[in-house]
């Protein structure tokens, strides 16, 4: 049965119902239903209401959508339940996602056979692996992974050692402030695991006392395939990378993930969609845009004295008697000429990115294109690179402007998947990872090389350090 009540939304009494998909809400009075369709625009806002015995609850909405009949419906991304007065000081992050990267077997072998002995008892007390200091909003998060405490709950405890991530910052009470910690922490685990079911995560508040707070954070329930496969990897792996991924995680909020994978590997024409293809595309201009600098080294004609001469004659002409369609010819003609050796291809962009990103690809080549015979171990040549480009392309043309294409085979499935490996490996260069990490991360995430199992051979369950 659904949780109802009464709540007053910009000034209008109405009747909310927590449903699967939505909070509901229907006003009190019919004659107020105009004014209510009026906010459909409405869009990242908080929303305050009672849940049973949960009294405060406080949900981010995302945006608000219009139904059929008297009502409207308001989609959160996140809740927070049974929050009290007072700042919040302190956050614990816990869930199938943190365990599957941070798993406490892998840190406590490693621990044992370099000879370390436990010095709290992990029953009651907690044990600090390791720290990490980033900055949100310009205040320092510490954030600190943790094992022990498994009979915390007392009873209610399920007995098991699970791995905390726990955030502590300057006392706030600032929801939104409360938000982007969790989202700094729940997009890192994106960056990381390829099928990770981010919205398991169980999420704590707590402040400090005498005003001591406590509360708690949910994802707004998902749907989705359950996990084909448990997928379980050595945070030692990306140690050296943490405190740099969280930081681009916090200062990235912005851009989109919707293009990572959260349920199975992608590999046959039938995991990709043409809206995925436009997706990847859109991320890949983003990124290329936003870290150009680092794709466009390569020395570019000068054509500015050329572009100079030509206004020049431009605004000769413009001194004359000219119509109006004279004059605005003119001045399309220098905005275009303006433009002009700027601005490079589609075709052009993606090799640049595969030549600057080829060191960290070159592990992974021989696995990418099974099915087209492309790549080796030496990594891709020159005429690789340029298929590669060119397919890839081609297909952004035929989906995005001709229209011709509907579906993909799976010689086309492996440029997409590619695609995927490419963007990642993009986002990871803007986050100041080296060509080494960055082929090692895409190794664990998509499984395309092997460096990791290298990283044990060389003796790293001895507690040793990963080479950067």
């Amino acid at each position: 049965m659904f949780n109802t009540g009464y709540v007053t939304y910009c000034g209008i009494r109405c009747v909310y119902s927590i449903g699967k998909d939505a909070i509901t809400l229907i006003p009190a009075n019919n004659d107020d239903l105009r004014k209510l369709n009026s906010h459909f625009d409405d869009q990242h806002f908080l929303f305050h209401y009672a849940d049973g015995a949960e009294k405060n609850c406080i949900a981010f909405i995302d945006r608000v959508e219009i139904n059929m009949g008297p009502s409207i419906n308001l989609i959160p991304l996140y809740i927070l339940r049974l929050l009290n007065a007072g700042p919040v000081t302190y956050m614990q992050v816990t869930g199938p996602s943190i365990d599957e990267v941070f798993h406490p077997a892998g840190y406590f072998f490693t621990k044992a056979v370099s000879g370390k002995e436990n010095t709290v008892d992990l029953a009651y007390e907690c044990e600090t692996a390791d720290e990490w200091t980033i900055t949100i909003n310009d205040s320092p998060i510490n954030i600190s992974l943790q094992y022990g405490g498994i009979l915390r709950r007392g009873i209610a405890s399920d007995m098991m050692l699970h791995p905390k991530l726990c955030a502590t910052f300057p006392p706030t009470t600032d929801i939104e402030f409360l938000i982007k910690v969790y989202t700094t922490i729940t997009r890192f685990l994106q960056l990381i695991q390829y099928n990770s079911n981010i919205g398991e995560c169980r999420v704590y508040l707590e402040g400090t006392a005498p005003e001591h707070n406590s509360g708690y954070l949910f994802d707004w329930p998902r749907v989705g395939s359950s996990r084909s496969f448990y997928n379980e990897m050595q945070y030692r792996y990306i140690q050296p990378f943490i405190k740099d991924l969280l930081q681009f995680s916090a200062e990235n909020t912005n851009i989109a993930l919707q293009f990572l994978p959260e349920a199975t590997y992608r590999w046959n024409r039938t995991d990709y969609s043409t809206q995925l293809l436009a997706t990847l595309f859109a991320a890949f201009e983003s990124e290329y845009k936003a870290n150009i600098c680092v794709y466009e080294t390569s020395p570019v004609v000068d054509y500015s004295k050329i572009r100079e001469n030509v206004i020049g004659k431009i605004h000769e002409c413009s001194n004359l008697t000219l119509t109006d369609f004279e004059r605005q010819f003119l001045a399309d003609a220098e905005n275009s000429i303006q433009r002009m050796g700027y601005q490079i291809g589609q075709n052009r962009k993606v090799k640049n990115v595969l030549h600057v990103l080829a060191p960290a690809l070159r592990s992974s080549a021989e696995n990418l294109f099974i099915r087209n015979k492309i790549g080796s171990k030496s990594g891709f040549n020159d005429e690789e690179i340029s298929q590669i480009s060119k397919e890839l392309v081609g297909l952004r043309a035929q989906v995005s402007h001709e229209y011709s294409l509907s579906s993909f085979d799976d010689l086309q499935a492996e440029y997409i998947h590619f695609l995927e490996i490419l963007v990642h490996a993009q986002m990871l260069k803007r986050a100041d990872i080296d060509d080494a990490g960055i082929e090692l991360i895409i190794g664990i995430v998509f499984h395309c090389n092997f460096k990791y199992t290298e990283f044990l051979q060389k003796g790293n369950t001895q507690g040793e350090e990963p080479e950067n």
